[in-house]
């Protein structure tokens, strides 16, 4: 079998799952195929990725950002690509990228199996009626899910893709690279009673930092919190420090490289994950696999797969005035069992790393090679995307 999956842009986890799906695939005689669009994205701030002999891969605009290229330049690039390749099965990413539609039209006109890469969750935002008929009709159109976790998959079941043909996984870091970076954890520091947050986080408005920095002022001066991420919200959450007095507790670090994080997660005692709308939340896993405690609002996709109350970490409704504050409040209480909770974290995290993202891969592809299609219904449904688009 030989499947295809698609990015806008690698980051270094993302080649971190595919060398880990390729080589599971390699162990069963099947044969991935990643196609990367850009060899940039503004809004995030990866460096190229040397090629890997680990798997095949294309990039197809090197030279370009991804939110410069135009549909039909991307279009036409993408689905000569697809007919160079010839896959059998095909990971359409998503619901409503540019890609997206051009993958699923690609693979209906040539009969080719595919698989919706999903980590949507009803918290995300408004479920209305008409993005709920539409993603319907998506899901129609494809044979299995590669998903986040727990919520994606009773999402999708919901939406009618049987939770029997939806894998988990398609959102994990790499577990062992954190561990192994992050060497043992200092001890903490004899009569220091402040205890240190660590956000990794884009600064826009779905990860609720505004919200979060106004609590947190009205909160006891026991904590720093470091924010590590760039993004529009910059300048506001400058000012709302110095109006909020708070230059000695808050620390914004902009955009921190990804081999440089460990250093950060080792540094920090917790790990808060304040956002009003998160599919997944990434940081998390990061965050356990260092051995965090981690305090996480209850919108984020990850909160039933890796968070477990008081055991690692705590929830908190973000949309709660007093939410976060309660959670802190546990937080202190907790203190002496913080090391504790972050074995446990490890232990929580371990069961969502490359493995499962390497098993659950190929098993998703298997799931939609096997499921009956209709060859006419599927030129029809490629007809009527093109004319969408």
């Amino acid at each position: 079998m030989h499947a295809v999956m698609i990015y806008s842009k690698f980051g270094p986890f993302h080649v971190a799952r595919l060398r880990a799906a390729a080589g599971e695939g390699r162990q069963n005689g099947d044969r991935l195929t990643s196609i990367e669009l850009a060899g940039s994205q503004a809004d995030y701030g990866w460096a190229a990725m040397p090629p890997t002999p680990d798997f095949e891969s294309r990039c197809l605009f090197p030279e370009r950002d991804y939110w410069q290229l135009r549909g039909h330049e991307l279009r036409r690039k993408l689905l000569a690509a697809l007919n160079e390749i010839d896959p059998d099965v095909v990971m359409v990413p998503g619901w409503s990228a540019r890609e997206a539609r051009a993958t699923l039209a690609w693979c209906l006109r040539n009969g080719v199996p595919r698989v919706i890469v999903s980590d949507s969750q009803p918290e995300d935002r408004p479920q209305r009626a008409l993005r709920v008929w539409v993603k319907r009709r998506w899901l129609r159109l494809c044979q299995a899910g590669f998903v986040g976790g727990t919520p994606h998959v009773r999402f999708l079941d919901r939406l009618g893709m049987p939770a029997s043909r939806c894998f988990p996984g398609c959102t994990v870091a790499d577990n062992e690279w954190f561990d192994r970076e992050v060497g043992r954890r200092p001890a903490p520091r004899e009569g220091d009673r402040a205890f240190r947050l660590l956000s990794c986080t884009r600064l826009v408005p779905e990860k609720n930092l505004l919200a979060t920095l106004a609590a947190m002022s009205r909160e006891p001066r026991d904590w720093v919190w470091s924010i590590a991420g760039h993004g529009p919200l910059q300048t506001k959450m400058e000012e709302l420090i110095v109006r909020r007095g708070l230059q000695d507790r808050v620390e914004l670090l902009g955009h921190v490289p990804y081999e440089k994080l460990p250093a950060l997660y080792r540094a920090a005692d917790l790990y808060l994950q304040p956002s009003v709308s998160e599919t997944w939340g990434l940081a998390v896993n990061e965050a356990m696999a260092c051995g965090l405690p981690v305090i996480v609002s209850d919108r984020c996709g990850c909160r039933e797969d890796l968070v477990r109350d008081a055991e690692n970490g705590f929830l908190f409704d973000p949309l709660d005035p007093e939410g976060l504050g309660k959670a802190l409040a546990r937080v202190r209480k907790a203190r002496d069992r913080w090391p504790d909770m972050g074995q446990a974290s490890r232990r929580i995290v371990a069961a969502w790393g490359l493995d499962l993202y390497a098993l659950n891969f190929w098993r998703a592809c298997r799931a939609a090679c096997e499921v009956p299609r209709s060859k006419r219904a599927d030129r029809v449904a490629a007809y009527l995307i093109a004319l969408a688009s």
